[in-house]
């Protein structure tokens, strides 16, 4: 199904390449395995990492998007598109926020945000550092994942770090020129939180662009280098089972 989710959807959504598809999925899936489980994709656009897991064997996948109505963003058709193309039929699409959703009685063997950790609550996340009740916001967010997840479950969060060199001269990063820095937290911050919240075994890795290869990633896969290039990372994280 794999191969099948690498040639097909670059032909519907042009801004994909199957290479650069490749590098992204292996970045943030290659060490996660998604057989058999319920997959949640919070703020999951048209569905790029919903379509990803339910190829990779996921059992059920919510994608969550709450422009997935909008008609100006095209979600909803190239969502369709998608399925219509890959021929599954475990994958949905709900025009919803996170807060918002209902779950019922599903547990997510993985819950997934992908630039979108950040936007759960914009103005929280910008005074995490400096105000009790922001934190406590999204401590409170990261407990209801929690909730919604089963024991050993996971947590994959995918943004980039408001540490960016490029943000500390004052000047605008040559590969990402739009992105608002304060807007975002470094990963070390997300995992304390995310520690409060009832997660452990906790991992954080940097990404590096396909074109410096398997090499670039081992080598230079590092905060420091990061932060001269989009600050990007992904932090794993495991939800503990509750002590009796």
């Amino acid at each position: 199904m794999l191969d099948s989710y690498y040639s097909k959807v670059p032909t519907i959504v042009k801004s994909c390449t199957k290479e650069n598809l490749i590098w992204e999925c292996n970045f943030l899936f290659g060490d996660v395995n998604l057989s058999g489980c319920q997959f949640l994709d919070i703020g999951g656009g048209a569905g790029l990492a919903s379509f990803y897991a339910a190829c990779a064997g996921a059992s059920e996948v919510i994608c969550l998007e709450p422009e997935s109505d909008g008609c100006t963003q095209g979600i909803r058709r190239d969502f369709d598109e998608i399925s219509s193309a890959l021929g599954t039929n475990n994958t949905h699409l709900v025009n919803s926020t996170f807060q918002a959703y209902e779950a019922k009685s599903k547990k997510f063997g993985a819950v997934f945000l992908n630039a979108s950790i950040n936007h759960l609550d914009e103005p929280a996340c910008v005074d995490i550092l400096t105000s009790n009740d922001a934190r406590n916001t999204y401590i409170s967010l990261f407990r209801r994942m929690a909730d919604l997840t089963q024991d050993n479950g996971l947590i994959i969060a995918s943004d980039v770090s408001r540490h960016n060199v490029f943000s500390f001269l004052g000047l605008k990063n040559p590969i990402a020129p739009t992105i608002e820095w304060h807007k975002h937290q470094s990963p070390s911050t997300w995992a304390k939180l995310l520690r409060e919240a009832g997660y452990e075994d906790i991992k954080i890795t940097w990404y590096t662009p396909r074109r410096l290869g398997a090499a670039g990633r081992v080598l230079l896969g590092n905060a420091a280098i990061a932060c001269m290039m989009m600050s990007r990372f992904r932090v794993l994280a495991r939800k503990l089972p509750k002590k009796a």
